[in-house]
């Protein structure tokens, strides 16, 4: 392919010297061997979403090769990567799902989200990229394989990585991109009898990933690593509680430190995910860490009926998103919009899951999955509703780089969702800088960030030193889960006595060091286990 990139960015790659690092994806981006400034450089992302953990509607023909496979109520069987994997395993295809790690995302779209304008990925990946204890059935391992080429892709073009750790072990919500859907019942992270023994290897699984990217082969391409992808405390119906999940939380925190140190470039930024709770919940959580961030994830679609006309939408992100976001940036730190798109409801072929209902109230969604009948007007106004949501958030990651076609008329139809299709039929802007004074555009009142974050927010001057009236209200393990689990003391655990696994590195040239796969080798503590003797339930 040949690589354009109208923004000045250049790519860079040499096998004798792989880790020069000075690939700039545009001329507005550091490059990579240069210093990011939060509060300065802005985030203009895009996720990598259904590649490495797969989600049916971002690959629905995956999925959809199962659709006669209902049970007798007739709901379908085949619904999350767990069922889908065990089919394949049972029926001898398993071999088409690295298929598709292999063909679903290439160099090529690398190349392609740096000519777009775009500076950042976030890399969605699994747990079982490292291993898979009990019952799990998932592809053990093989998705680490291409984590490496996505490092080497992004390096190549000058993107910086968010690394995503979007799965947890026994579901830390419920839902089908967690590798397992059940709902609310089904989450068995942090909830339900294994919940503490879960999270233990959620730890050891953050410490393994943490010892890879802080190497300095590896941190200058990801240097954020985001460690629970939407935990379901949930505003007012808690699934999670909240306190169990930043008990968790700060203890993740002082794992990761403990590997890294203390202080600017020493280790990736951490993100926390916000847990669908209001930001006024996190605003002055561990204040004084080292180099936190809050992850948020904005959607409109899943407001309900969603009926009002295109033009109601267009001032929302402004007048809801855009002061929050100020204020907590003035207070908790950087934030970054981890997830959104244009989506306006929840129309799209499997976005709620394999043969579940949608919202939508205006009856029939093919007027928003047929893509192909929009008029110009139409994509105008879509066009100036992501403009709005980019001036909002200030530092974003769309969902998703890419769709799958459907397998029944090979189009896309989750159209909303997907940042390559946008560009190319004009609904999503080829420069995102057209976003600045977007709000402005639509009627809403600035709220400008002053742009100076405080020593501390960055790894500066006061970094990692909480006060005790800070650090003496978490606990771990966790006293209580829930209601239901009020005694955490009395629910299995692991034991720290395992051989802790170490991550493979890329093949590179001769006489050039890759690393090892471990960054600090005075970091010996075993990984969780089972206790020997014991009898455990599964996971989930």
């Amino acid at each position: 392919f040949t690589y354009v990139n109208k923004f000045g960015g250049r790519w860079s790659y040499d096998p004798a010297n792989p880790y020069a690092n000075d690939a700039k994806a545009q001329s507005y981006t550091p490059a990579l061997n240069e210093p990011w400034k939060w509060g300065q450089d802005t985030v203009k992302g895009v996720n990598i979403g259904g590649w490495l953990v797969t989600e049916p509607f971002i690959v629905p023909a995956l999925y959809q090769k199962y659709s006669g496979m209902t049970y007798d109520n007739g709901s379908f069987r085949i619904i999350d990567e767990w069922k889908l994997v065990e089919q394949m395993k049972a029926d001898g295809s398993i071999g088409e799902l690295e298929t598709h790690y292999d063909t679903f995302i290439t160099e090529e779209d690398f190349a392609q989200i740096a000519g777009a304008g775009l500076n950042w990925v976030r890399l969605p990946i699994p747990f079982w990229a490292i291993e898979t204890v009990g019952n799990e059935p998932y592809l053990q391992g093989v998705q680490w394989k291409y984590v490496l080429k996505a490092i080497g892709w992004a390096r190549k073009y000058g993107l910086r990585i968010n690394l995503d750790l979007h799965t947890h072990p026994g579901s830390q919500n419920g839902w089908n991109h967690s590798g397992l859907s059940g709902g609310a019942l089904g989450v068995n992270w942090l909830n339900g009898v294994m919940g503490i023994a879960n999270a233990q290897r959620s730890l050891d699984y953050i410490r393994i990933i943490t010892e890879f990217i802080s190497q300095p082969e590896y941190a200058p391409v990801v240097p954020f690593f985001g460690i629970v992808n939407e935990p379901r405390i949930m505003q007012g119906n808690h699934v999670l509680d909240p306190q169990a999940v930043q008990n968790f939380y700060y203890e993740a925190y002082n794992v990761i430190r403990n590997v890294t140190g203390i202080g600017e470039g020493k280790g990736p930024m951490i993100s926390f995910h916000d847990g669908f709770l209001d930001f006024t919940t996190w605003n002055t959580f561990m204040t004084g860490a080292d180099r936190i961030a809050l992850d948020t994830h904005p959607y409109f679609a899943f407001d309900g009926p969603n009926v009002a006309p295109l033009a109601e939408f267009l001032p929302r992100p402004c007048s809801r998103w855009a002061a929050n976001i100020n204020t907590t940036q003035n207070t908790f730190g950087v934030i970054t919009a981890g997830e959104w798109s244009v989506a306006v409801n929840d129309c799209g072929l499997f976005v709620t899951g394999v043969g579940a209902p949608v919202a939508y109230g205006g009856g029939d969604c093919t007027q928003w999955t047929n893509y192909e009948t929009w008029d110009q007007a139409t994509k105008d106004s879509l066009k100036t509703f992501a403009l709005a949501t980019m001036d909002a958030l200030q530092n974003w990651f769309f969902w998703t780089w890419k769709i799958g076609p459907s397998a029944v008329d090979n189009m896309v139809r989750a159209p909303f969702w997907s940042y390559k299709l946008g560009l190319e039929q004009g609904w999503l802007p080829t420069d995102p800088r057209e976003a600045i004074g977007a709000c402005v555009a639509v009627g809403q009142a600035p709220v400008p960030f002053a742009g100076t974050m405080q020593p501390w927010q960055t790894g500066g001057v006061g970094a990692g030193t909480m006060a005790p009236a800070v650090t003496e209200t978490f606990t771990w393990p966790p006293t209580s889960l829930n209601s239901n689990f009020p005694v955490g003391q009395y629910l299995p655990t692991y034991t720290p006595t395992g051989t802790h696994t170490t991550l493979a590195v890329p093949s590179v040239t001769a006489g050039v060091n890759p690393g090892d796969g471990w960054f600090n080798d005075q970091d010996q503590v075993p990984m969780f286990v089972p206790v020997q003797g014991c009898t455990y339930p599964d996971a989930y």
